[in-house]
């Protein structure tokens, strides 16, 4: 499931704290001790590096409600109805790449993901990390352009 403890205090946090904790000392949380979250040594440039951080600062609390959406479902095993956060499945064609080296999130994650996305395609990368566009940007590519043709 989350190969890390922030999974679970994003689920039952309160309503800001993870989007805080994540945020604070320049987004130190997410890019670790050992240099950018897992990504293969190099992969990921400075100015990447820097857009990322924008990104996140953008759009965490959409990432964190995700979070909190595997949790519930894995905690509970039924979608709630009155689901405060009002996540639906959706039918639309989607592609999903997967790192099987993914340091935070395990691939029971994407495998529960054709529970909301009906019409999913799922790729495993091996020997890649959570970046895999980082990783394997040429493979990431041909996927994304013959999904799409």
């Amino acid at each position: 499931f989350f190969k890390s403890y922030y999974g679970l205090l994003f689920a039952f946090a309160p309503e800001g704290w993870p989007e805080t904790k994540l945020s604070r000392r320049d987004w130190a949380e997410l890019i670790g001790r050992r240099g950018f979250g897992g990504a293969k040594n190099g992969s990921i440039a400075l100015e990447d590096v820097k857009q990322y951080k924008n990104m996140w600062s953008k759009s965490m609390v959409r990432m964190i409600h995700l979070f909190r959406a595997a949790v519930i479902d894995k905690v509970s095993g039924a979608y709630p109805e009155d689901w405060s956060l009002g996540i639906q499945p959706t039918q639309m064609k989607s592609l999903l790449i997967w790192g099987t080296e993914d340091e935070y999130l395990g691939q029971e994650l994407a495998e529960a993901s054709i529970k909301w996305v009906h019409n999913l395609t799922v790729h495993y990368l091996n020997g890649t990390s959570h970046w895999v566009v980082d990783d394997k940007p040429q493979t990431v590519f041909n996927l994304i352009h013959n999904f799409i043709l």
